[in-house]
C-alpha cells in the first residue's frame, strides 16, 4: 500500500492517482497555510505553534522521528461516510474504559489506518496512557488492548477545518509526495489536536502523520 502507487487508496477522501498534482498547480497546497506543529517528534503531546512552511513551489516539510507511545486501542471498520462518528464512538469507549479502570491518559487521540478502499476503511483508535501497563496487566476488555503507536520518520501535514473538507488536505498530501519523489508506508494516523463533536465543525484541528519508507 502506497500513496505514490496508487495501491493504498484513500477513496472519495483523496487523489487516487499521480495525476492529483495537476489540481495544485498555481495553488497553496493545505497543509502549507497552516500552522505546523513545532514539535511532531511527540505525536500524543499538545504542539505549540511554528511557522508554517513557505507557500508556493518549492515549499518544504522536514520529516521527524516519530517515537512509539503506550496506548490503550481498538480496532474496527467503518464506510467512509460513517467515519468520524465510528472513529470517534471508539474513542469515548476507550477513555470510559480506562476512567473505569483506573488508568491514566495523557495526550491527544490518535486514528491509525491500516487498509482503505472504495467502501470504507479498518482503523485502529488510540489514547495515550501517561505510563505503560505493568507487566501481565488486563486491559480494559470490550475489545481494548494494550498497544504502542507509531514508529518511524514521518511527515506532519496540519488541517485546519471541518473534517468533511478533509478531502483537500489529503489531495494536498498526494501531491506533495508525487512532487518531493517520496514513497510512504502501508498506514497513516490522525492526531486530533483540538477536537469537536460534529464533522461540519470548522475548529477542528487534525495533524496528518504520513509514515515515510
Amino acid at each position: 500500500m502506497d500513496f505514490r502507487s496508487g495501491q493504498f487508496k484513500l477513496s472519495r477522501r483523496a487523489a487516487m492517482a499521480l495525476g492529483a498534482a495537476s489540481l495544485f498547480v498555481g495553488a497553496t497546497p493545505a497543509f502549507a497555510q497552516a500552522t505546523a506543529p513545532a514539535d511532531p517528534s511527540a505525536p500524543v503531546a499538545p504542539p505549540a505553534p511554528a511557522a508554517a512552511p513557505t507557500a508556493g513551489e518549492g515549499a518544504e516539510l522536514t520529516p521527524v522521528d516519530v517515537p512509539a507511545r503506550p496506548v490503550a486501542m481498538m480496532a474496527g471498520k467503518s464506510s467512509w461516510d460513517d467515519g468520524f462518528a465510528t472513529v470517534h464512538a471508539a474513542f469515548k469507549s476507550i477513555r470510559d474504559a480506562l476512567a473505569k479502570a483506573g488508568v491514566a491518559e495523557r495526550g491527544h487521540a490518535l486514528a491509525v489506518y491500516t487498509q482503505t478502499d472504495d467502501n470504507g476503511f479498518s482503523y485502529q483508535a488510540m489514547i495515550p496512557l501517561a505510563a505503560a501497563p505493568a507487566a501481565g496487566a488486563a486491559a480494559p476488555g470490550d475489545g481494548i488492548s494494550w498497544g504502542q503507536s507509531p514508529a518511524g520518520k514521518a511527515l506532519v501535514f496540519p488541517h485546519r477545518d471541518s473534517y468533511e473538507n478533509i478531502d483537500g488536505t489529503y489531495e494536498a498530501i498526494t501531491a506533495y509526495l508525487d512532487e518531493k519523489n517520496l514513497e510512504a508506508r502501508d498506514l497513516f494516523a490522525e492526531k486530533y489536536v483540538a477536537d469537536v463533536a460534529d464533522s461540519s465543525d470548522g475548529k477542528l484541528q487534525v495533524d496528518i502523520y504520513v509514515f515515510l519508507k
